[in-house]
Order: structure tokens, then C-alpha cells, then sequence
């Protein structure tokens, strides 16, 4: 479930069911086209996980001719 929803924030909003099989591409479209999320959030959040890798904490994530995205692993703490 992870991998799919992650697949739709950065596919322009649009599920697509993964695979482990190969499947042509135009074939697996076909088994769920359904956008969750609107394409200019999709852009965001794409940029956002850009960000991670290129200027913040996720650097050591880069891969050359790649454009990578990562999630740190901050939280925020609760006081009381």
C-alpha cells in the first residue's frame, strides 16, 4: 500500500496499481487510472521530496543521472 500511494503523490496524482511483473506500461494504466490527489499537489510534493536529497538531509541518497526524492526521518516532538 505504501509503494502505491507513494507512486500517486509523485505520478501526477494518478494510482496506478504496482507490479513486480513486467507489464507493459500502457497494459497497467488500464487495471486503475483513478487520480487521488490533484497534479499541482502532485508537483509539490514531488518538489518537496527533491529538496530532501538535493539541499537537505537526504544528500547521501543522490544517484547520478537520477532524480531522486527522499523522506527524512525528522518528527516533532510534543511538550507538555
Amino acid at each position: 500500500h505504501f509503494v502505491a500511494a507513494a507512486g500517486a503523490l509523485v505520478n501526477g496524482g494518478k494510482y496506478i496499481m504496482p507490479t513486480f511483473l513486467k507489464v507493459d506500461r500502457n497494459e497497467q494504466i488500464k487495471l486503475v487510472n483513478e487520480r487521488v490527489i490533484s497534479p499541482a499537489s502532485s508537483i509539490k510534493i514531488r518538489n518537496l521530496l527533491r529538496e530532501v536529497v538535493t539541499t537537505g538531509a537526504g544528500r547521501k541518497g543522490a544517484v547520478k543521472y537520477y532524480d531522486v526524492g527522499g523522506k527524512s526521518g525528522t518528527a516533532i516532538q510534543v511538550t507538555k
